[in-house]
């Protein structure tokens, strides 16, 4: 259980657990979680029937008085704001381009008390562990094996079959940019999440699926 967790069901309780102290200004670590919620799901963008893309990174503004009034690390509660809202992107089926990542920004214009959050896309990285990934499952780590998880988004329906040229050691598609985005959202799991790509492959191998690779 978060310190999240263990403040709300205090606050339920009319209790004053430690994690209030912390907060003495007029948010409150549910006003913050709720907030962040609400922008990722208003961010939710459908790529296709079954895949919703949704914000990863949230900055929280509030006032200057309101941050410096907090007695915990802002990056130890930017943690655990993004851990809840990884939560929520997970119950909700959400699919993210990168980790959930909060920031707190002073914002003069913001009255005590209030507070507002901006929703963006943010790329992860490339999880080094893809080729490895890939080889452990059975595969050629190599373009034409990223063309067959193209084919197999298409046969899903989670994709338009874009035109591919693929060879050993690159995968390459063209297209007007509109598709080339489409795609590229498409892909971004897969680059950068092991196990979304583990479950793509291993339904496909069950499948009987060919990747040619």
């Amino acid at each position: 259980m978060s310190i999240f967790d263990r403040f709300e069901s205090a606050v339920e309780r009319g209790v004053n657990g430690a994690f209030s102290r912390v907060f003495r200004s007029g948010i409150k670590p549910v006003d913050i979680t709720t907030a962040i919620r609400r922008a990722m799901d208003d961010s939710v963008q459908e790529v296709s029937a079954s895949r919703i893309i949704a914000a990863n990174h949230f900055t929280v503004y509030a006032s200057r008085e309101d941050l410096f009034s907090l007695e915990a690390s802002l990056d130890v509660l930017a943690d655990e704001f993004a851990q809840q809202a990884t939560e929520h992107a997970s119950t909700n089926d959400y699919s993210l381009i990168g980790p959930v990542s909060v920031e707190f920004v002073a914002d003069p214009s913001e009255p005590s008390g209030t507070l507002k959050v901006a929703a963006e896309n943010r790329r992860g990285a490339a999880a080094p562990a893809t080729a490895d990934v890939v080889a452990s499952l059975g595969h050629e780590p190599n373009g034409y094996f990223w063309e067959g998880v193209v084919r197999r988004l298409v046969e899903k329906g989670e994709l338009d079959e874009p035109d591919t040229d693929p060879e050993g050691g690159m995968f390459c598609a063209y297209g007007p940019r509109p598709a080339m985005e489409r795609l590229a959202h498409a892909l971004t799991p897969y680059l950068t999440d092991p196990q979304t790509l583990t479950a793509l492959v291993t339904e496909a191998d069950a499948e009987g699926f060919d990747f040619d690779d």
